[in-house]
């Protein structure tokens, strides 16, 4: 079996600005099946790191939520945004996560979550 890696690490430190490093000669891969978040300001200060040609970074912040209007549901937000069918919609909300009951009920009545995960569309 060949594993693509979409990054690569090779004997790297990683620390906070200013702090004690947290890890120290790391070598590690990220495949094509992962989905991985780096969460803060965390960085490598040594070492190499390679990126594949495929790889997509994506942003998120805690305030991704605050666009969606409170009185559509998941599904009819998003057939609205992106002119979709309404099995279409919903599919795609399943493949971000969101629980198939959650699709039809209002923004405003979700958890923050739920909200997150029709944020990330």
């Amino acid at each position: 079996m060949i594993i693509t890696f979409i990054i690569s690490s090779h004997y790297v430190t990683f620390s906070y600005p200013n702090h004690k490093p947290l890890f120290v000669g790391c070598d590690f891969g990220i495949d094509l099946n992962s989905r991985v978040a780096i969460v803060g300001p965390n960085g490598p200060q040594q070492g190499d790191v390679r990126k594949n040609y495929r790889l997509r970074i994506g942003r998120f912040d805690q305030h991704s939520g605050e666009h969606l209007t409170a009185e559509e549901s998941p599904a009819e937000y998003l057939m609205r945004l992106f002119d979709l069918p309404y099995e279409k919609a919903r599919k795609q909300l399943g493949t971000f996560g969101l629980s198939s009951h959650a699709h039809t009920i209002k923004m405003k009545d979700l958890s923050g979550g739920q909200k997150a995960r029709v944020a990330l569309r």
